[in-house]
Formats: structure tokens, sequence, C-alpha cells
């Protein structure tokens, strides 16, 4: 389908539509969207609310997750660190960019990247990855990383480009998706085992505020 056709798409909206419907529209129309759709069970709201309430705990679970001071006998906190512990971060957010996005499409579809419920789900995770980071700078004995604000964004985006035959908006083949996996996986295994310079930028600006 080329452009001309996604745009007569957009066109032949009814008139007096709101416009989000219209926009709704010419997503489907677009060449990310073609690819076959599976039938999804459960009604459209039912979908959005199961996926809007696995984003909230999510996200919940993350929060009490960055507030813990407990250390086991050796003064570590127990969870992974180093590379496995970094691409953590990748495989969390790209969950909940996925909940999120279905949260806001109107058929609670885990829409994608293209679509406008894919990047209001998008900004949803990659703003929580910031949040999260701060309140991790506030908690005593912890530490935050700019990167890992980065490797959140790239995990939610490589969540919401690939191309998921159930959702719109997402690219018809997986490469995109896969170089910026590639990338975080990169940034991931590099910033797990050695400290690169602006690591504790976030934290220090974080500490110099209070």
């Amino acid at each position: 389908m080329d452009d001309r056709s996604a745009d007569a798409t957009a066109e032949r909206a009814p008139e007096g539509a709101a416009p989000d419907v219209a926009a709704d529209r010419a997503d489907a129309a677009s060449p990310a969207a073609t690819a076959p759709r599976r039938a999804l069970p459960g009604t459209p709201r039912l979908r959005r609310v199961v996926a809007a309430a696995a984003a909230l705990i999510a996200m919940s679970v993350l929060f009490v997750w960055s507030g813990r001071t407990t250390f086991d006998a050796e003064g570590r906190l127990p969870m992974p660190g180093g590379p496995v512990g970094n691409f953590g971060h990748v495989v969390a957010f790209g969950a909940i960019a996925l909940a999120a996005a279905a949260a806001f499409d109107r058929e609670g579809r885990p829409a994608g990247l293209l679509s406008r419920a894919g990047r209001w789900g998008f900004a949803v995770a990659a703003a929580y990855g910031l949040l999260d980071e701060i309140h991790q700078s506030a908690t005593p004995g912890r530490i935050s990383s700019v990167y890992d604000v980065f490797l959140d964004a790239g995990g939610a985006a490589v969540a919401l480009l690939w191309p998921w035959a159930a959702g719109p908006g997402r690219d018809a083949r997986p490469r995109r998706a896969l170089l910026l996996l590639a990338a975080a996986a990169t940034l991931a295994t590099i910033t797990g085992l050695t400290t690169v310079p602006g690591d504790l930028l976030l934290f220090d600006l974080v500490r110099s505020l209070r």
C-alpha cells in the first residue's frame, strides 16, 4: 500500500469524526500495519483494563525494588549485576511499554511505535525509566546510572517496533528492532563491565538538589 492509499483512507473518515479516530485509521492504513492480525481474547475494554493493570503492577514492583536498601552478608543488594542486570532494564521496560501501548489502543491491542497508542506507551515507559532512576538516586545506599535511562527507553522501543502480528503500527520486518536490540545489548555489556564517563551524571545532579 503506497502513501496515496494511506492518505485516501485518512480522508475517507466521516465528517465530524474526532481527530484521534482519523489518526487511528491512518495508522491502520500504514505499511507497518498491513501484517495479518491474530484474534485477541476478551472485549476491547477488558483488554485495555488488563493491560493498564499489568503496566501499573510492573511499575509498582520496580518502584519497591528501586527503594530497597536491604543488603546481603557481603554488603550487596540481592539482585543481578553486571551486563545481565543491565539487560534486565531492556526486558522490564519493554514489557511496560507493551502493556501501556495496549492500554492506550482503542482495541486493547499491543500497538507499535508507529501508531499513536504505541508512542504514548513509549512515552510512559521512558518517563517512568527516568523517574525510577531519580527515585533510586534518592534512596540511601543506592546509586543510579544515566545509561540505565537509555536502556529503559531502548527496551521500550524494541518491544514496540518488533513485528507482532496482533498489533498495528509496527515494522513489517524486525530490522530496526534488531539493530536497537544489538545497540542496547552492547551498552548493557559495556556499562556492566566498566565505568563509563558520565555514568553518575544523574545521580550527582539529584544529590546536589537535595
